[in-house]
Parts: C-alpha cells; structure tokens; sequence
C-alpha cells in the first residue's frame, strides 16, 4: 500500500480520472500535495467524479471532456 505523498514524491504528481460510467464514481480519501510538489487533478472520457474528501491539494484541475 502506498499514499500518494509516497508515489508523488519523485514525479510530477497529477492524478488522472477517466472512464465511461456516468453513475458517481466517488473518492472520498484526501487528495493532497506531496512534500515538495502541488498535486494536479485531469479528468477525462464522460465518467462523473465526485472527490468528496477534504482536500488540500493546490494544482491545477483540468477537464478534457464531460462534466466538471
């Protein structure tokens, strides 16, 4: 099992949500920065996302295609 900070922590930290399921595909856990770098957010294909957690994360929020 690994956190995000862990992951991220080396790396350009964005978090890609994609899919085609137009029920609530929903994360409830903290979306945060890592130690040194801002965590990005991209969604793409129509999936809807709700990140419900409450998040600390800084960067950029992106949208390709669907809803935001």
């Amino acid at each position: 099992t690994y956190t995000l900070g862990e992951v991220f922590a080396t790396i350009n930290p964005r978090l890609e949500l994609r899919g085609v399921n137009t029920d609530l595909n929903t994360i409830s856990s903290v979306l945060a920065n890592s130690a040194a770098l801002a965590l990005r957010v991209y969604k793409a294909d129509q999936g809807v996302w709700v990140l419900s957690g409450a998040n600390t994360f800084t960067g950029a929020q992106e949208w390709a295609t669907g809803q935001q």
